[in-house]
């Protein structure tokens, strides 16, 4: 199934991102903060009025369609959906948004059944750039469903290459998956997969890790005292496409730098017989804890420092990220990104299709992890 996502016809010609609900008037700009799946169960609540039949027709269980919801309302900043019993009525703001909605997901729609891709009938390889940890997130249900309809074509995965928008400009590779905040440049595309949290990782019987159990939070003294691991792919001379550390939510550097490496993968073996810290996307710690079952600390934080709470938080709340003009700290997303001259590849539109559906869920347990 081609992705939803690329099939906006309101694509910037300066690199914009090709996020699905992209409208030319300010009063529908945030919807492109939504995943396709958000869009259908929006207009699925708007159509049935009642929270169990949307989901039940998305076959969704009635709490991941609650939490979707809540997503929605946060995103668009109002309501939307007011009980009514016993039935949901839509506020003037989505009234308003419906139209728009509702002729994205019809146009998509019409692109799929236009569309001559038959799956089954794939032999090509899919070349994707991609970061060791974003393979571990949200690849793995990629690629099962890839294999269970296309199983005769194949994937080579590679590292994110130096010159990364050359290579997919080149064609040496279809798609890139990465967390990033950086703008892309003119002829490419990108779609949001869900956004990143954050979480400082120390070994399980860290003095920090046993800190933050006994008082549920940490001085920034206290982190001041050890060195990081910090993970970027900065070549020599290069601009790096992602690089994490405590500067990624605080803004400014506030640990000394021991190592610099650019495989998250690799971070809990060392935390593991060293007393440094990491920042790690939230959702990579809990899986490397849960599933590899590393003895590693995993402290939930925000660009708010909700989660660790240094002393004179009100002050750090207000310096700016190094790269924000105005102050607020840019979003950090899990994103595709890909070329124009494959925007309209059917095989790669359906490729993309698959990690909007599968990062859904992935969307679903980091936000439900962060409240944890």
């Amino acid at each position: 199934m081609p992705s939803p996502s690329s099939r906006s016809k309101a694509s910037r010609s300066n690199g914009a991102e090709s996020s699905l609900g992209i409208v030319p008037t300010d009063a529908h700009s945030r919807l492109q903060e939504l995943s396709f799946n958000d869009l259908k169960l929006f207009v699925h609540l708007y159509e049935y009025r009642s929270l169990q039949l949307a989901a039940a027709k998305l076959n969704l269980n009635l709490s991941t369609a609650s939490r979707q919801l809540k997503r929605i309302r946060k995103a668009l900043g109002d309501e939307l959906f007011v009980r009514s019993n016993p039935r949901l009525h839509p506020t003037p703001h989505a009234e308003a948004l419906y139209p728009t909605v509702h002729a994205i997901l019809r146009l998509s729609e019409e692109l799929v059944r236009n569309d001559i891709l038959v799956p089954a009938e794939l032999t090509r390889t899919f070349r994707i750039g991609a970061v060791d940890n974003a393979v571990f997130s949200v690849m793995p249900e990629v690629i099962r469903e890839f294999f269970l309809t296309a199983p005769n074509a194949s994937i080579e995965v590679m590292q994110l290459p130096q010159q990364l928008f050359e290579a997919l400009a080149q064609g040496e590779i279809d798609l890139a998956v990465f967390p990033s905040t950086r703008p892309i440049p003119a002829n490419f595309h990108s779609m949001k997969l869900f956004p990143e949290s954050y979480a400082l990782c120390v070994r399980e019987d860290h003095p920090l890790a046993k800190r933050y159990r006994e008082t549920g939070e940490l001085t920034r003294e206290e982190i001041h005292r050890y060195r990081k691991i910090v993970i970027s792919n900065r070549g020599v001379g290069e601009r790096p496409l992602y690089c994490l550390d405590e500067t990624t939510f605080l803004g400014h550097d506030e640990q000394a730098r021991a190592i610099t490496m650019p495989w998250f993968l690799t971070v809990p073996g060392l935390l593991e017989r060293t007393d440094f810290t990491a920042v790690l996307p939230l959702g990579t710690a809990l899986r490397l804890r849960e599933t590899l079952r590393h003895p590693l600390a995993v402290i939930p934080c925000d660009a708010q420092l909700e989660h660790v709470r240094f002393p004179d938080r009100d002050e750090i709340e207000r310096i700016p990220h190094p790269t924000a003009r105005t102050g607020a700290r840019p979003a950090f997303y899990t994103r595709i990104i890909w070329h124009e001259r494959v925007h309209r590849d059917p095989a790669v539109e359906w490729l993309r299709g698959l990690f909007a559906i599968y990062a859904a869920p992935v969307a679903d347990a980091l936000a439900a992890a962060s409240k944890g």
